[in-house]
């Protein structure tokens, strides 16, 4: 069965653990993604899945994140990773952005407090600690800030309050990762 929005090439081999992959070479402005909400059949291992294809294009909105609110982020932490991490998921949301978790300090609450209701967010929105042990602290989101780098949300219902996207602008460079990762700290373990 074939779809308006993504024409399957039925002798096109199909890459392996990426179904999404899939799509890429469909939509030529945006790889991946059908326009705003047309329902779109995919092609997927399992055989064509209806789709709202709507739920692709995350309304990633600047926000306002206080500026003294502590930031921490998970691998990779070379400038050339991160920077591919961001053109990876560029291919599929549209913005080139690095997820973070943030949260100003409560009343009373010290920094290594805040850092752990961080880490617990961070597992609700499915960050195995056994995979990830290591996490980086950017001690102000200020920092970053001063840096020029924005913070979203990514709109989805399900997103941890605590969950940020870094917006790194449009075609970041291996020099703007790099001054995002100089932002954090050298690593801490669980």
């Amino acid at each position: 069965m074939r779809s308006k929005c993504h024409p399957v090439d039925s002798g096109a081999a199909r890459p392996r653990g990426r179904p999404w992959a899939a799509l890429d070479a469909h939509r030529p402005d945006l790889p991946g993604l059908c326009p705003p909400g047309e329902d779109a059949l995919r092609r997927l291992p399992l055989g064509p899945q209806p789709v709202n294809a709507g739920w692709l294009y995350h309304g990633f909105v600047p926000v306002d994140v206080p500026r003294d609110a502590i930031v921490i982020r998970f691998k990779p932490t070379d400038p050339e990773r991160v920077l591919q991490r961001a053109e990876r998921d560029h291919r599929y949301s549209g913005t080139y952005g690095l997820s973070v978790f943030a949260a100003a300090p409560l009343p009373g609450e010290a920094e290594p407090d805040t850092i752990d209701r961080l880490l617990r967010a961070s597992e609700l929105a499915n960050i195995r600690p056994d995979s990830n042990p290591r996490y980086y602290v950017c001690s102000r989101a200020g920092e970053l800030l001063d840096r020029g780098f924005t913070f979203t949300k990514d709109g989805d219902d399900d997103e941890v309050a605590e969950h940020y996207t870094v917006d790194l602008g449009p075609g970041p460079t291996v020099e703007e990762t790099k001054s995002f990762v100089q932002a954090f700290d050298q690593g801490r373990r669980r």
